[in-house]
Order: structure tokens, then C-alpha cells, then sequence
């Protein structure tokens, strides 16, 4: 290929992706499955049960709230692992949580969704 083919490809190629968003994937950009939208609304109210019932729940509340400064690396991992998880679990899962882990509060919110005050386990 001669250099003035390589460089109109190159030229078209800038123009058209540089209006694009910077992003490694499409799971990465778009947010459709929030996970505090209530679809795991179920699955952690039953670890929840489950870790008072072994009481746990003060431990757990503890390591999670030390984690929440590398809630950020964490997602990143999760994102670097999804294609083997995806073995195991679903990928959406994977991603999902990986999104969570990845904006400012998600890990506090895992966290309240996990280890939830007495009174609010009772109701």
C-alpha cells in the first residue's frame, strides 16, 4: 500500500471517530441494567438474611466500607475477568456490577443493600 492511500484512510478514519466517546466497549457506555433499579433487589435481600442469620452482617458491613476506596480497581478487574465469569454467571451480571463498583457511591449502596439496619430486616 502507498503512502497516499495509508493516508486517506488514516484522515477518514480520524474523521470518523473522533466525535465518538471515549469507551474500550459497548457494555461499558451504555447503562440500561442498574442494578438499584431493583433488578437485584431480590438476590440481595436473601444475602442479607443470610449473612444475619449467620451474623455476619456487621463483619461484612465492616469489609465492604473498607474496600469502597478500591471499589474502582475492583470494577476494572471485573471488567478484565468478565469473559471467564462469563463462564460461571451471566455476563450482564458481571457488567452490571462492574458498573456499580465504578460510579462514586456504588459501593455504599451495595453495602445498604446488604447490611440493612434491624429495624428495616424486620419489615
Amino acid at each position: 500500500m502507498d503512502l497516499a492511500r495509508y493516508a486517506v484512510r488514516y484522515r477518514r478514519w480520524v474523521r470518523f471517530s473522533s466525535p465518538l466517546p471515549l469507551c474500550y466497549t459497548g457494555n461499558m457506555s451504555f447503562v440500561e441494567d442498574d442494578p438499584r433499579t431493583g433488578r437485584w433487589a431480590a438476590g440481595l435481600a436473601r444475602w442479607s438474611g443470610r449473612l444475619r442469620s449467620a451474623h455476619l452482617d456487621g463483619m461484612v458491613g465492616a469489609l465492604l466500607e473498607a474496600a469502597e476506596p478500591l471499589s474502582i480497581l475492583g470494577a476494572q478487574c471485573l471488567w478484565i475477568a468478565q469473559p471467564a465469569l462469563g463462564l460461571f454467571m451471566p455476563r450482564d451480571n458481571v457488567a452490571s456490577l462492574a458498573r456499580l463498583l465504578d460510579e462514586p457511591g456504588g459501593m455504599a449502596w451495595l453495602r445498604e443493600q446488604l447490611v440493612k439496619p434491624d429495624d428495616e430486616a424486620q419489615e
